[in-house]
């Protein structure tokens, strides 16, 4: 057996793996070269097979050292492997680290004594100012659902509190945003406009009052403040957003922010809801195929972030025979049919956990509400009903959701366990510590990492000439050479050249081929509908309701999809020119260039003015008399009395003819498009518009942090230029610098324990 150490940093996204006695990721022919500076969820499915090739064994233990939940990424990874019958088999074995969630407390007791240290560059606003940007970033959780799936149930159940109004699932128009604060008993509330303007404040709310806001056409968002009490914040500035969702929403701009969730780079938590008896409703088919192509990108952590919930799964009667893991087979295999692959679905139920919350901590309940808290008693009698059995999760949460059931002081609190909202909640709790805690403290330390490394630069580089004249020799040559490129400029003209001639041509082309892929999407929707000459104006009205929704859903991809198409094209020529500028000084000025790019088509541009159905199915509706059936009817005319009818039958076969109101539908939807494509003729003419501002706005950033960057190198050269006018001054530095020098090596210190243990 081959004993493999593997070794991974979450905050400095570093992997180290050594095997007879080579790193094995800095080997070019390595097939994971490519690896070693990328978050570990990137890759970690390419691991085994490369190890399998290089290393050769038919066993081999991965000795892993970094976080719980990092090393149960990766004996999953392995078991995978391992279930595939390969020639090699895999085991690992936990060398543990300290949890990433102590850190964030250290970190900013870090920052502390920095700001109460000797060194000025460590105290500048802009060092403050990306710190407090680090530690105050919000990290949010997304909960979309199709209608009647009780997702306003779901969020109160969180709560422990009947806050949300369930009749807001069926027509809010409103983004919800509910920001944890920790230890308060009541909530508050802002509303604001479409222009991001507060309307109204409310200490204390009631869920009347957000009945009120709903119905306001004025409010266009909702902010909450208040305890999330069951998901552990991490330290992280939770915000939980309640989406009116894309198939209810009356606002294109809310429908737009459920697709920039859901593409979202940042990579925040989402919540899809599914209603069980419902599945299979043509609403979220395009939002699903969404979410597909976005957990296809960015490796394990894309589909760690989507969490499938099954709610309402107490309704299937297990002792009538109903099967509640039938009902998950289904879910499973209707996501599995929109491109989803392995889905993480969790049964629940939601009204359960919110009532027997609401009990535990003295909320009244209605008379119906108490009688349905008493169905707690079939989750604790029939196993079939505990919702935690389901779904397969790590250890750590298998862990957690024990370790309640343990503390559970009775029925009651085990029947919310069972409910399976808490699994839920620690499934967030995980996500909460292996990405965004991690990905938090490494831009804190990033704020101050590169300044204190220019410290430490300079102390080495003074004890280094200190007694040695050669040394201080060369670096007068170099302080030379730099300040003489400085002083020519020569090494940034070409540079400076190639981005005053930057153009938006490559982002505009990219604009127009999208603009093209999605009329040609527009004409492959409306095609079928189309081929449907004469339909019943029944019918006719409920396919073009359907109609309707998919072009209002595919007109808000359209627009994310420009926007990113703006924002790429011109990140990718920026990035560019930012490598090349700090090639050119990379052994000069630890710095770089900083973007900011951030693309919003917005104003008047997001209302898509699609015209009347019942209009148009009117305008193109004809009567006309169908055949339905044939009827045999009595001869009345042949009579007893009348002998020149006795030979005439008895009875005669007459059909049967009804007047229907009839639609063309071809004329209805051709007569539809007309506005959607001059619409999204529209969008493509705004986003080329801001492509341009975008590019000339770039341009003078740029610009401008070349001129910042060329300060700061100056500025350095002069420190330095000190340290070469004689041996006395370098001797008088260093004594001068003793107390600072010995400060900042502490620091570091602490910088290391920080970041590696």
């Amino acid at each position: 057996m081959k004993h493999v150490e593997m070794i991974y940093n979450p905050y400095l996204m570093e992997t180290e793996i050594h095997f007879d006695g080579a790193e094995y990721l800095v080997n070019k022919n390595s097939a994971l070269h490519d690896c070693k500076n990328l978050r570990l969820q990137l890759w970690i499915e390419r691991l085994c097979s490369a190890l399998e090739k290089d290393v050769n064994e038919e066993e081999i233990t991965i000795d892993f050292s970094g976080t719980i939940s990092d090393f149960e990424d990766l004996t999953l990874s392995c078991q995978h492997h391992n279930q595939k019958n390969t020639d090699t088999k895999f085991y690992c074995q936990h060398i543990r680290v300290m949890d990433p969630s102590d850190k964030i407390h250290q970190l900013k007791e870090l920052m502390d004594e920095i700001q109460e240290g000797p060194f000025e560059q460590l105290k500048t606003a802009q060092v403050q100012k990306n710190f407090e940007k680090s530690m105050n970033d919000e990290f949010e959780i997304a909960i979309i659902a199709t209608m009647s799936s009780g997702k306003s149930t779901l969020i109160n159940a969180f709560l422990g509190k009947e806050l949300i109004p369930s009749k807001n699932e069926a027509c809010t128009a409103k983004i919800t945003r509910i920001y944890n604060q920790e230890d308060t008993e009541t909530f508050s509330a802002e509303t604001f406009d479409s222009e991001q303007q507060s309307i109204q404040a409310i200490r204390e709310i009631a869920p009347t009052d957000l009945v009120d806001f709903n119905e306001n056409h004025e409010i266009q968002t909702i902010h909450l403040k208040g305890s999330i009490p069951h998901i552990s914040s991490k330290g992280m500035n939770l915000v939980m957003i309640d989406t009116p969702g894309p198939n209810n929403s009356r606002d294109m701009e809310h429908r737009t922010q459920t697709f920039r969730i859901i593409q979202n780079e940042e990579q925040p938590i989402v919540m899809y809801v599914l209603n069980g008896s419902q599945l299979g409703i043509n609403d979220d088919n395009l939002l699903l195929s969404n979410v597909s192509e976005a957990m296809k990108v960015s490796g394990k952590q894309s589909k760690d972030r989507f969490i499938f919930v099954l709610n309402q799964a107490d309704k299937y009667d297990v002792e009538a025979g109903e099967s509640l893991q039938v009902a998950l087979d289904n879910a499973k295999s209707y996501l599995e049919s929109h491109g989803i692959e392995h889905p993480n679905i969790y049964p629940i139920s939601a009204q359960l956990a919110k009532l027997l919350r609401m009990q535990q901590s003295g909320e009244a309940l209605t008379a119906k509400q108490r009688r349905d808290s008493y169905d707690y008693e079939r989750f604790i009698e029939q196993e079939e009903m505990q919702m935690h059995r389901y779904p397969t999760l790590t250890p750590s949460v298998q862990n957690a959701i024990k370790t309640r059931l343990e503390d559970a002081a009775d029925d009651k609190e085990k029947a919310i366990i069972y409910s399976g909202v808490p699994v839920i909640e620690e499934v967030i709790n995980e996500y909460l510590e292996k990405y965004a805690v991690t990905s938090k403290i490494k831009n804190g330390v990033e704020a101050f990492r590169k300044v204190i490394e220019q410290e430490n630069m300079l102390f080495k580089i003074e004890e280094e000439i200190q007694e040695n004249e050669e040394q201080r020799q060369e670096l007068i040559q170099e302080i030379n050479y730099v300040n003489e490129l400085l002083e020519k400029g020569d090494h940034g003209k070409t540079l400076i050249q190639d981005i005053q001639s930057l153009s938006d041509e490559t982002a505009k082309r990219y604009l127009v081929e999208t603009h093209k892929k999605f009329v040609g999407k527009l004409i492959d929707v409306s095609e079928p509908m189309q081929q449907e000459n004469q339909v019943k104006e029944r019918e006719a009205k409920l396919m073009v309701s359907q109609f309707q929704k998919e072009v209002e859903l595919l007109c808000s991809t359209l627009l994310i999809e420009l926007e990113k198409g703006i924002e790429q094209g011109l990140r990718n020529q920026a990035d560019a020119y930012a490598d090349e500028y700090k090639k050119s000084i990379q052994n000069l000025l630890n710095s770089s260039v900083e973007l900011n790019i951030a693309t919003s088509i917005t104003e008047d541009v997001l209302t898509v003015n699609l015209p009347d159905a019942n209009e148009l199915i009117l305008m193109y509706t004809e009567a006309r008399e169908i055949y339905v059936r044939t009827e045999t009817r009595q001869n009345s005319s042949k009579k007893w009395y009348k002998p020149w009818t006795w030979a005439e039958p008895s009875t005669y076969e007459q059909d049967i003819y009804e007047t229907h109101e009839f639609v063309d539908m071809q004329k209805v939807i051709k007569q539809y498009l007309n506005p959607v494509v001059d619409y999204m003729e529209d969008l493509l003419k705004s986003a080329q518009s801001q492509a341009t501002e975008q590019t000339d706005s770039f341009k003078k950033m740029f610009l401008d942090q070349l001129q910042i960057l060329e300060d700061a190198i100056r500025e350095k050269m002069n420190r330095l230029q000190k340290l070469t006018v004689n041996q006395d001054v370098v001797e008088e530095e260093a004594a001068r610098h003793k107390a600072d020098k010995e400060w900042l090596r502490m620091i570091i210190s602490k910088l290391d324990v920080l970041l590696t243990n």
